[in-house]
């Protein structure tokens, strides 16, 4: 072999990355390993027990900082009351550069989320896009990420805004797609 690039045993590369991702994947951690660099929003709380967060209503949700690189996967359970009319819907922010809204699978434990986040400290909101209504509670459970938690909880603002008003206010109905009540 002459060193270049054609001559790499592409099998061995294969391999070697693979093995690079198995290890960021399998960084998972209880939600309580958090804690000390977690900022609760809304009706968010620990569990009574202390092994997850429960997010009842539309907007509470959970920000934290972490050191880490790759993929995110979020550790749900939700009781989900039978209806079609409905979907629980989460929505992620990294940096403030990443937002996407993701379908909580009752069936599946956990909410994939591809960023390839490049090595270093983020800043991640994870916040209940649908209403008490369609979902009782959505229960985090633990976060996989290629990396640690972080040192320090990220800043939150003085200011705050309080809403008055109705169901519309609230959000319900907010992600219902037919002309149904909701």
């Amino acid at each position: 072999a002459d060193g270049s690039i054609n001559s790499l045993d592409l099998s061995y590369l294969r391999q070697h990355l693979c093995k690079k991702k198995e290890i960021a994947a399998s960084s998972v951690f209880p939600i309580s390993a958090f804690s000390e660099c977690m900022n609760l929003y809304g009706r968010a709380q620990w569990s009574d027990d202390g092994s997850s967060i429960l997010l009842s209503q539309t907007a509470s949700g959970i920000e934290f900082t972490a050191n880490c690189s790759g993929n995110l996967e979020i550790y749900v359970s939700s009781e989900k009351e039978l209806s079609n009319v409905y979907a629980c819907k989460l929505n992620v922010t990294i940096d403030k550069d990443y937002e996407n809204s993701f379908e909580v699978d009752v069936l599946k434990s956990k909410v994939t989320v591809e960023t390839d986040m490049a090595q270093g400290e983020h800043t991640i909101l994870i916040q209940k896009a649908t209403e008490h209504g369609c979902f009782d509670m959505v229960e985090i459970t633990g976060i996989s990420i290629g990396g640690e938690p972080g040192k320090t909880k990220p800043v939150q603002s003085d200011k705050r805004i309080e809403f008055y008003g109705a169901s519309l206010t609230a959000g319900y109905g907010n992600l219902v797609t037919h002309g149904g009540a909701g």
